[in-house]
């Protein structure tokens, strides 16, 4: 958190005598206040990436596959996100968090919203309803369901997973999380994928579930189930399911091997990849290879192969300098660049 102010209001005489008669008013005021304000927290936040990410092919077709970071041979922002965010440790622990965005993520992504929502990432509220129950509600801006983070600071590659696309970058509905010890639950519903207004008539149920069993240990699996129209197809049944698997390798080393499959109507998808990172210092390194197989959905006739390797370089607490580059290979003409390898400089920050 960049700032953070802590409200805290005291009833009595350390109120100057010269001022004495005029703040009274005022005294009364902060004392009925007083309650509502103690242990509250307000805090500013701000997150996203600036890019350029080289490619020797026409600017608008060579990195259709690098998912997110779809522009090349330009200096792009791509997302910029300014919230503030209410606690109240004292009411249940009420949280409200508002957030807005902008940059080329947000044109990608929420081109199908309503203009006045586009430039909404996270509206919600949350509040503890039982003992390790938290209720939930509003517009959730990232990584809510499934392993993938719309932050790129907070996923081990700055080019986000080709799986990635394939699960909601954001949701808006209402959902309650069950939280005790190594184990987190979540179950909810939502508007559909990736949809902020209702464009469908039907709610769409999502569960996710984590279990850590000790430090540096991880099983998680998460989905959805929606009817979507994709492509311009009438609308279907579709639904996600993204395991998750963490494990460390060593004491600065860690495995993250993540899967999905996933249906719309009579089609299917699946998805598959296995990451590697070392933290170590300032410095962290990233090799992820994966596929992607998906001759339904999206017309893809051939799996798309595709290896990433980054180094970033922690300026700051809170601030990234990344470097990766990409080699993709399918025998699908849609992968146009795919002898063309892709590479990029990131800079990232989470406030």
């Amino acid at each position: 958190m960049l700032y953070s102010l802590f409200l805290t209001f005291r009833c009595g005489n350390g109120i100057h005598r010269k001022n004495r008669s005029m703040t009274k008013p005022l005294t009364l005021l902060l004392c009925l206040l007083s309650p509502a304000l103690v242990d509250a927290q307000v805090s500013l936040q701000t997150a996203g990436d600036l890019y350029y990410l080289r490619s020797t092919e026409a600017k608008d077709t060579a990195v259709a596959l690098a998912v997110q970071h779809a522009q090349a041979n330009t200096f792009t922002v791509n997302h910029v996100v300014v919230g503030v965010s209410y606690k109240d440790t004292t009411r249940g622990n009420f949280e409200c968090v508002v957030a807005l965005q902008a940059g080329a993520y947000v044109t990608k992504n929420y081109s199908a919203e309503p203009e006045l929502l586009r430039h909404l990432y996270d509206a919600r509220v949350a509040v503890d309803i039982a003992p390790h129950v938290r209720l939930n509600a509003g517009v959730f801006g990232s990584g809510f369901l499934g392993p993938f983070s719309t932050l790129s600071i907070e996923n081990p590659t700055a080019l986000f997973a080709m799986a990635s696309d394939y699960s909601p970058y954001y949701l808006s509905g209402i959902s309650g999380t069950y939280e005790k010890g190594t184990v987190t639950a979540m179950l909810g519903v939502f508007t559909g994928f990736q949809h902020i207004a209702d464009n469908n008539g039907s709610l769409s149920p999502g569960f996710s579930f984590a279990w850590k069993p000790r430090t540096g240990y991880k099983f998680g699996v998460s989905g959805l189930y929606g009817n979507e129209a994709l492509r311009g197809d009438p609308q279907k049944a579709m639904s996600f399911f993204v395991p998750e698997l963490e494990v460390p390798l060593a004491r600065t080393v860690r495995c993250v091997v993540v899967g999905g499959y996933g249906t719309h109507g009579s089609t299917s998808w699946h998805t598959g990849s296995c990451t590697l990172e070392k933290i170590a210092g300032k410095y962290s390194y990233a090799l992820r290879g994966e596929y992607l197989s998906d001759a339904g959905v999206w017309g893809i006739a051939s799996p798309i192969y595709n290896a990433t390797l980054g180094l970033s370089r922690k300026l700051h607490s809170n601030l990234s300098v990344r470097i990766e580059g990409r080699v993709y290979t399918s025998s699908d003409a849609l992968v146009s660049y795919q002898k063309n390898p892709l590479l990029g400089m990131f800079v990232q920050w989470k406030v």
